[in-house]
């Protein structure tokens, strides 16, 4: 009998987001496919670690701080992981990539790097330490060509070494909802909604900022912000000052998604960095209207009017023009949902296993 490939996931936290909601598709997929999956959670027990154990997935659970400058942390990480019997190493996220690829190193393991975005506010520091652990890997992986140019701009590592994986939804889960089906539901206002994880970058208080100018236009509407995260409490202060407790309510983490998307008319998602979003591709599948932030990798999933609106990052009288257009014009508003579900289609989670797998080989074939 073959013995399976062992690969070890690091990850900085299990709880919510959407690496974290990649991760709880991608895992339980590789279990059948000859994969020996483990996944050590650097930090503590979150929804989506337990979700994934409940499906068979081995989690370790370290209770430590994430932080690239916690040198205990990759200590412990070293202690943890030198006398497991393993082929390689598969980190996610700036925390993971810097802690596990220095432990990959020390115990002599391929790397492989999972980025997520083209980093914002990272330090000097930061970068230095990550270009010298990303320029060892085996490959370095991405969702992107804006995130690509970057990385080989800044010099983490060379052009050769990146590979753009495919993106994917679970099209089985997000299905197609008709707009004009629930608009026949006697709903008296329009619903916009805004997921992930509730922190500076993502842009929710661009979106509550823009929410006063939609409101001088089209009073019947109501914004849902899904999520948890560090900015929860600024960002629920933020909405009472201005004035919109009625008109906005936070949800918290969800794994319902899928039924919260079903409701759902527009979709926003202000962030100010993305690489390839999975809550605007699950968005676009459920047939909502997306607009979005033209940064990352997104420009490349909305690629026309046709798909969706793209306004720039940080600019709240932008994102509330584009939401009033959509308001003001119901049958687009319907036709853009149709059009991007219709597209979203060939975003299917097999495309992307099979390459993973493929990648996952690559370790034997360069000799490591």
């Amino acid at each position: 009998m073959l013995r399976k490939n062992k690969v070890i996931w690091i990850v900085p936290l299990l709880d919510c987001g959407g690496v974290e909601s990649r991760i709880l598709q991608i895992a339980p997929s590789l279990k059948s496919r000859g994969i020996d999956l483990s996944i050590i959670n650097l930090g503590k027990q979150g929804r989506i670690g337990l979700t994934l154990e409940r499906k068979g997935v081995n989690i370790v659970n370290l209770n430590l701080p994430v932080r690239i400058t916690k040198i205990n942390t990759t200590i412990k990480l070293w202690q943890f992981l030198r006398e497991k019997d393993f082929d390689l190493m598969h980190t996610f996220v700036a925390e993971a990539n810097w802690h596990g690829g220095v432990v990959a190193r020390f115990l002599s393991k391929p790397l492989i790097i999972d980025e997520v975005g083209v980093p914002v506010n990272r330090s000097f520091l930061s970068n230095i330490l990550l270009g010298m652990v990303y320029r060892r890997a085996v490959r370095v992986l991405v969702r992107s060509q804006a995130l690509l140019d970057w990385l080989v701009c800044n010099k983490y590592t060379n052009r050769e070494r990146i590979e753009i994986m495919p993106y994917f939804i679970d099209s089985l889960r997000f299905k197609f909802i008709d707009r004009v089906a629930l608009s026949s539901l006697g709903r008296d206002y329009t619903t916009i909604s805004c997921i992930g994880r509730l922190s500076p970058e993502k842009g929710q208080n661009v979106l509550l900022d823009s929410v006063p100018l939609v409101l001088r236009k089209h009073k019947n509407i109501r914004v849902q912000i899904v999520g948890d995260g560090p900015s929860n409490n600024k960002l629920q202060e933020q909405a009472r000052k201005l004035g919109l407790l009625k008109e906005v309510e936070f949800l918290g983490y969800r794994d319902d998604v899928a039924s919260i998307l079903a409701d759902t008319d527009i979709y926003v998602s202000p962030s100010f960095t993305e690489d390839i979003s999975s809550s605007i591709l699950e968005a676009m599948s459920s047939g909502c209207a997306c607009i979005a932030t033209a940064v990352g990798g997104t420009p490349s999933i909305i690629t026309s009017p046709d798909l969706g609106i793209l306004v720039k990052s940080g600019e709240p009288g932008a994102l509330a023009e584009a939401i009033c257009a959509l308001l003001d014009n119901p049958k687009r508003l319907r036709e853009i949902g149709f059009n991007a579900s219709i597209n979203s289609k060939k975003f299917g989670i097999e495309n992307y296993i099979e390459k993973l797998l493929e990648i996952y080989k690559l370790p034997k074939r360069r000799g490591n």
